[in-house]
């Protein structure tokens, strides 16, 4: 049995947004920049990477035409605020995205900016430190591009930022601050491009059309590239970053794998590669609400022990997931919808010769509990995540269906809602993930009865001081950009220092800390000066209650360097080599290599050591 054949986005017809933008006092606000932006991931790669933007007309209104038929979400910026994105919807029932569908027209997609935005300002440059012009860059909620002499500036909301840069040619790059405080420079390194053909495995060795190969390397990152193969069978991927690859290439009814790994170096395209695909199927299926609606937030994971296989399905708007390139096997069932409660079991998926359609799991309403998450004086606190984690109890199975739940953030009022939770007794916790600032050291205790919802919550964050420091080296002069790790030996909060050395921590709790700076978050405490790996390393402080209590780190100098050239076996010099730097230590317990430090040019620099 083939699968019914749905109309790839690719092919739909495309859609429409439009809306108001407004300032926090709701008056229309012109010439502000709105993005509609996906991550879906039926589309390829270059579709869902690069946004359709356009500027608000002076009654503060806009159009985005020529959309794909996916999940977005419509984002606006403008100067002297910080970023707004849409939402609707409340509590456990609120959206940051929208669902279009073909012809589509979406009118009302109306967004509000916030107060307390900030002007960052950046570059983007080769590996040679020349500027790229014309950079997609994309900082908090919003998307910049680079001019000429590759620099870029946005708002942005203040505090830690993470940005990362694309442009045609190059790799993804990307960099960590803060701002204000901070100029950031982006580094892009020469694309590597994988190429090859997709055709079915045995004789015939027929071209398969449609189907999607991944770039899987075995590194950390954002996730492969995509493409999807032409008529031919031909794929082509491009903005990889060098290192090694192992394509995997999966269709309605085939899987393959690249026999070998493919290395790729600095800018290099692969020679053309012949991925074989073998016979597979398609799973598809429905996730269904209590009172036939569908699932619009969820995901179903397919697992088979005994062959080491773990599939995962994203959710289509109505509640459908569909997975291509599934192997013969014995899957057993994993559903999950935010805000409800899934079954005890499901039936599980036996694929022998053929694909499995018109699957459906139901899941159930459950119970809720809501309340409010307000400061030591009583004010609410917005956007604060709240979890819920059920307290174990043996004799009910169920219960690690709804172990642990999370809702959307707190609202302006402090508001949270978490949903699809089963009868227990549950502990709720306080994340503070935009902006760092010290949680209840202990969890809040709820009840929830059968068949009643628990309301009326009020989860009161701790008092809490600022402790404000400086980063220097021994001579005074500043260490910018260095990451601070504040800690009690319990709990802990991070920051990144400005670029003159100054950091700042609003809101921690009181106590006695051990702040310590690191040069990234993966290596170890910058050292005093005159002290070993075996020191322990950072300054104490105390931090009071509505007090402002200051700290002074000084560590040793990142004013060495080394230099030198990179040669081929030749003799000849090698541009754009990565070249590698350890820290030989002075500890028993710690190996070489534990201050890798890494640069970018062939006559190369390094500027800590």
């Amino acid at each position: 049995m083939q699968p019914e054949l749905a109309l790839h986005p690719r092919f739909a017809d495309r859609a429409t947004v439009a809306g108001t933008v407004r300032d926090p006092r709701g008056q229309p606000v012109a010439g502000a920049q709105v993005c509609a932006a996906n991550h879906a991931e039926e589309l390829a790669s270059k579709d869902r990477e690069k946004p359709i933007c356009t500027k608000t007309e002076r009654d503060g209104h806009y159009r985005i035409e020529g959309l794909f038929p996916v999940r977005h979400v419509i984002l606006a910026s403008a100067p002297g605020f910080a970023p707004g994105k849409y939402r609707h919807g409340e509590g456990a029932s609120l959206r940051d995205w929208i669902e279009l569908r073909p012809k589509m027209e979406a009118l009302g997609i109306d967004i509000a900016l916030e107060d307390g935005g900030v002007e960052l300002h950046g570059f983007v440059k080769d590996l040679s430190g020349g500027p790229i012009e014309g950079a997609q860059v994309a900082v908090d909620a919003t998307f910049t591009w680079t001019a000429a002499d590759g620099s870029f500036s946005a708002w942005v909301k203040e505090g830690p930022i993470f940005a990362m840069a694309t442009a045609d040619g190059y790799a993804m790059g990307h960099e960590d601050g803060v701002a204000p405080g901070h100029e950031f420079e982006l580094f892009l390194t020469p694309e590597a491009v994988l190429v090859g053909k997709v055709v079915r495995a045995g004789e015939d060795g027929g071209p398969i059309e449609g189907a999607r190969v991944l770039a899987v390397s075995g590194g950390w990152g954002f996730g492969p590239k995509s493409v999807y193969t032409d008529a031919n069978g031909e794929f082509r991927i491009e903005g990889l970053e060098p290192g090694a690859y192992k394509p995997r290439a999966e269709a309605d009814d085939a899987l393959g794998l690249a026999k070998e790994q493919v290395i790729l170096g600095l800018g290099e395209t692969s020679a053309p590669i012949v991925i074989e695909a073998h016979p597979a199927f398609t799973i598809e299926g429905k996730i269904v609400t209590e009172g036939g609606g569908g699932c619009d937030n969820g995901s179903v994971n397919l697992e088979d022990p005994a062959q080491g296989r773990d599939e995962w399905m994203t959710i289509e708007s109505d509640g459908t997931v569909r997975k291509r390139g599934v192997l013969p096997g014995d899957y057993q069932v994993n559903v999950r919808c935010r805000g409800y409660v899934s079954a005890e079991r499901y039936e599980r998926i036996k694929i022998v010769d053929k694909s499995v359609t018109g699957l459906r799991w139901d899941v159930s309403r459950g119970q809720s509990i809501r309340g409010v998450v307000v400061d030591a004086s009583g004010k609410p606190v917005a956007k604060m995540g709240v979890s819920a984690s059920l307290k174990p109890d043996p004799s009910k199975p169920r219960e690690h269906q709804t172990a642990n739940v999370w809702g959307p953030e707190t609202d302006a009022q402090g508001r949270f809602e978490l949903s699809g939770l089963l009868p227990g007794t549950y502990d709720l916790s306080v994340e503070a993930w935009r902006s760092p600032r010290a949680t209840p050291a202990k969890p809040t205790v709820v009840e929830v009865p059968k068949g009643k919802d628990a309301t009326g919550i009020r989860i009161e964050m701790p008092a809490t001081g600022e402790l404000q420091g400086s980063v220097r080296d021994p001579k005074g002069q500043p260490i910018g950009s260095v990451k601070l790790m504040a800690s009690d030996g319990v709990h802990w909060q991070s920051t990144t220092a400005k670029d003159d050395g100054s950091f700042v921590f609003k809101h921690m709790a009181a106590g006695d800390y051990r702040v310590v700076a690191q040069t990234s978050w993966f290596e170890g405490a910058m050292r005093a000066p005159g002290t070993g790996d075996d020191d322990v390393q950072g300054e104490r402080v105390e931090v009071r209650d509505g007090k402002v209590v200051t700290v002074k780190l000084v560590v040793e100098s990142a004013s060495g360097r080394i230099s030198g050239v990179v040669r081929d076996e030749d003799g000849g010099p090698v541009a754009d080599a990565f070249v590698e730097s350890s820290r030989e230590p002075d500890s028993a317990t710690k190996s070489a290599g534990a201050g890798v430090r890494q640069g970018r040019w062939g006559e190369f620099l390094k500027n800590q050591t």
